[in-house]
């Protein structure tokens, strides 16, 4: 049973067509130096958009529109990911400290993209295999 934690992780694509992609920093305890892309915890009665647009904007300083819900996926601490994708707002990217840089990618470069930290591999699986749900990945 969900401990009713829940995340949600969001494919931002600019004006361009192109993806953001960041990389976590060196002394992250899961996914240290990998690619991954935006996302965290929604707060217990956030806003699930409010929420959203939170987490993008702390870890990317970007402001974002026109959210969708596109997948859902749990993780092996048991909690409920949600997946989204987003229109950006510019696309001037102003990271956080967990993470150490960023890359604006191409779909093509976006699926394939290795070494993938847990949230994209997740969004990469989703957008392959055409699901919108899947069930379990472990770190």
């Amino acid at each position: 049973m969900l401990n009713q934690v829940l995340g949600c992780h969001t494919i931002i694509i600019n004006n361009k067509g192109n993806l953001l992609i960041l990389k976590r920093s060196s002394d992250d305890k899961n996914d240290s130096d990998k690619f991954d892309i935006p996302g965290g915890g929604i707060n217990k009665n956030e806003d699930l958009t409010k929420g959203i647009k939170r987490e993008v904007k702390e870890e990317a300083g970007l402001e974002i529109e026109k959210i969708e819900i596109i997948g859902a996926y749990t993780i092996d601490d048991d909690s409920l990911q949600l997946l989204a994708k987003a229109q950006s707002v510019g696309d001037r990217v102003e990271l956080s400290s967990e993470h150490s840089c960023f890359k604006w990618v191409d779909e093509k470069e976006f699926l394939a993209f290795s070494p993938t930290g847990l949230h994209l591999k997740a969004a990469q699986n989703i957008i392959k295999t055409n699901q919108r749900v899947i069930l379990y990945l472990s770190y």
